[in-house]
């Protein structure tokens, strides 16, 4: 399994998460669905529990770590119109956000799963919406059992094995 990762508090992966995807994500379910993947998808990584929800895998501790962090100054929290959700909450690192990530960084990159957990969060900042939601959804249906949006999302997965 290789050299286990010292643990990272919630806070720590949402600073993670927004270094890696360039500073900045646009809506809170990103950052839930980034840091699920790396929960579900890589070994020897403790992470924030997560739970089925309204919209899929939700994490009380992440939900805390990033409001924590708005409220501390590290992450700015600002609304922006356009996109997958209109108007969506976007995440942005301050300077001081940055310095704090940087330093959670040098930790992962010791781990020999960096690679993963890079390619799992940047995925989840990236990608289209629907295409993350109809990944998650596919992969993990135990954490969509709640979900308001199951039905949404299994039109989407039909539609994308069309193409």
């Amino acid at each position: 399994m290789g050299k286990e990762l010292e643990r990272l508090s919630a806070r720590d992966w949402v600073l993670a998460m927004l270094y890696l995807a360039g500073g900045k994500v646009r809506g809170r379910t990103r950052i839930h669905k980034g840091i699920f993947l790396v929960h579900a998808e890589v070994e020897g990584v403790e992470t924030p529990t997560f739970e089925p929800r309204d919209y899929g895998p939700w994490s009380l501790e992440v939900d805390e770590a990033i409001n924590e962090l708005v409220e501390e100054g590290l992450v700015v929290m600002r609304k922006e119109p356009g996109g997958d959700e209109s108007p969506a909450q976007v995440f942005e690192l301050s300077e001081e956000g940055r310095k704090r990530a940087e330093e959670v960084i040098s930790k992962l990159r010791k781990h020999p799963e960096y690679a993963r957990i890079k390619l799992r969060l940047t995925f989840a900042a990236k990608a289209p919406l629907i295409n993350l939601l109809a990944y998650i959804y596919g992969m993990y249906p135990k954490y969509t059992v709640r979900s308001r949006i199951k039905r949404k999302v299994s039109l989407w997965r039909a539609l994308f094995r069309r193409y």
